[in-house]
């Protein structure tokens, strides 16, 4: 069973993961252009919204809206 942690409890964490995390996401994407600039604000955004909620299933709905978004004017162009 998933035990659920309060997100009174996560805004206490600290922040340093949450930036390691995204500088190592960004760090991954190095050699596709500008992407690891937005990228790294993008998973700062997500650790912030995970840290408001406590939850990851906001951050996976966020993650999968911008990622449709992206496909869609992909294929348009």
């Amino acid at each position: 069973e998933w035990e659920v942690i309060p997100a009174s409890e996560v805004a206490t964490w600290s922040w340093w993961p949450v930036v390691m995390a995204s500088g190592t996401f960004a760090a991954l994407h190095i050699g596709q252009g500008a992407a690891p600039v937005p990228l790294f604000f993008l998973s700062l955004a997500l650790g912030y919204l995970y840290r408001q909620t406590g939850r990851i299933g906001p951050c996976i709905v966020v993650h999968a809206i911008l990622n449709a978004f992206t496909i869609t004017l992909t294929m348009l162009k």
